[in-house]
């Protein structure tokens, strides 16, 4: 969190979380299956791999 006009991050923050959780809902009652990659996750590029190709053998199998 930046120490200078806090009170605005705090506000960007939670409305920025609040807009991600209304979105993830929107998506999963659309019937989506949804994966987050944050980008500090993106740094070793087998891990990623490694987690997409388990998200999608799940979602084959019917699993959540």
């Amino acid at each position: 969190m930046p120490r200078k006009n806090v009170s605005l991050w705090r506000k960007k923050f939670r409305g920025n979380v609040k807009r991600d959780a209304d979105n993830l809902a929107k998506l999963i009652n659309a019937g989506w299956d949804v994966l987050t990659v944050w980008e500090c996750q993106t740094v070793n590029r087998r891990k990623v791999a490694d987690c997409l190709r388990r998200f999608l053998r799940n979602r084959a199998r019917g699993e959540n």
